[in-house]
């Protein structure tokens, strides 16, 4: 039997201990931020009936794109990333040496444009939100109330900002005032390291600014 509606499955992974995301509906699911140990998950999934329909990449940090190989090589799909991001690719994969993480293993990635998308049941909302990286994209699912945030929004505070050249802390805290604090407030927010939060709970905390 497959998982209800809007069922969020976490998995955390790598040096950096990232978190990557299934979202299911129905028989359709995305996997958000590909996780590692990609074959056991698949197996899972394909037992209970569901079909991969994209892989998303928030953006193009090496620790968020260390499962994306295995996940291509079982589902075919491309990975879907932000253009800005994938011009800039090789400077976030290097990192990797930095954390004593193991080299990416190329994959094939295909540009997803800001705007609603369909995969299968699943409606998604891109969201370019720019700062951690020039190509960011956040994640909305407006039918499941589920927002992946990547490296933009943790529970009570912004991502960091002060690594790379191509970073700007101003340019985050305008892009989620501008572009995340008007979504609905009772939004399960699922960031790219540490615990879930509610957009409610950012707004009575100030992690989202004045829009």
């Amino acid at each position: 039997m497959a998982p209800r509606d809007g069922m969020v499955r976490a998995f955390r992974y790598g040096v950096l201990r990232t978190n990557g995301y299934v979202l299911s509906a129905g028989t359709d699911c995305v996997v958000v931020d590909p996780p590692e140990a990609a074959t056991g998950i698949f197996s899972l999934l394909g037992e209970e009936g569901l079909q991969v329909r994209a892989l998303l990449c928030t953006h193009l940090h090496f620790d968020h794109v260390t499962g994306c190989r295995e996940w291509q090589d079982l589902t075919g799909l491309p990975v879907l990333a932000g253009l800005e991001d994938l011009e800039q690719c090789d400077t976030g994969f290097s990192d990797a040496a930095k954390f004593n993480a193991p080299p990416v293993r190329p994959f094939a990635i295909d540009v997803i444009a800001p705007g609603r998308h369909a995969f299968g049941r699943l409606l998604c909302d891109a969201i370019h939100v720019p700062g951690h990286s020039p190509g960011h994209l956040c994640y909305h699912f407006p039918r499941q109330s589920a927002l992946f945030s990547g490296d933009t929004l943790f529970y009570h505070m912004l991502a960091t900002t002060g690594f790379a050249a191509y970073q700007s802390a101003e340019l985050l805290a305008r892009s989620v005032a501008e572009k995340l604090r008007p979504l609905p407030p009772a939004t399960a927010v699922y960031p790219g390291h540490g615990k879930r939060t509610t957009l409610a709970e950012e707004l009575a905390w100030g992690t989202l600014g004045q829009a």
